[in-house]
């Protein structure tokens, strides 16, 4: 390697020192986009959580006899039933915030002003969550709608925990 002098010495360190320096403060520098539409991804994580094998194991839902299909997910999910087990809006006056901290821990806070709607949009209400169950390949599909005569601004898939016939 050739010799560099002292003048190009102290020129190549602080190049390299300011090289590092800029690659550690972007290290720092956050590049997430900014979620769209928080409220109706707010809701997605509801149903998400709701839908997986740790929340379910917990219900009387998923321990029933007959085999448990994300239909029959979808229709207790909405039912009187099983809302009790999981719907806690947002803004909720019967719980403390240490309380609410504690539930948030369960299942997240379900945001006041979307509705979750199962299989198809419902024209009369506005903001609102679909969830879709897609039985032949055992998955859940939510679609998130700001009007319902219009289309989802997202929609997203995930698996659904499969459990045998006991």
């Amino acid at each position: 390697m050739a010799r560099l002098s002292p003048d190009r010495k102290i020129k190549y360190m602080a190049a390299l020192g300011a090289g590092l320096l800029l690659s550690g403060a972007l290290l720092f520098v956050d590049f997430e986009e900014p979620v769209e539409h928080p409220d109706l991804r707010q809701a997605e994580r509801v149903a998400r959580r709701v839908s997986s094998l740790k929340f379910l194991k917990q219900t009387p839902f998923y321990h029933q006899k007959e085999m448990v299909t994300p239909s029959r997910f979808v229709d207790w999910m909405l039912s009187p039933e099983g809302k009790t087990l999981w719907y806690v809006p947002e803004g909720t006056p019967e719980f403390s915030s240490e309380e609410l901290k504690f539930i948030q821990k369960i299942v997240p806070i379900s945001p006041n002003n979307v509705e979750l709607r199962g299989v198809r949009p419902d024209p009369e209400a506005g903001r609102q969550l679909v969830l879709i169950p897609l039985d032949e390949t055992f998955m859940l599909a939510a679609e998130g709608y700001l009007d319902p005569q219009g289309e989802p601004v997202f929609r997203s898939e995930w698996k659904f925990p499969k459990r045998e016939i006991r």
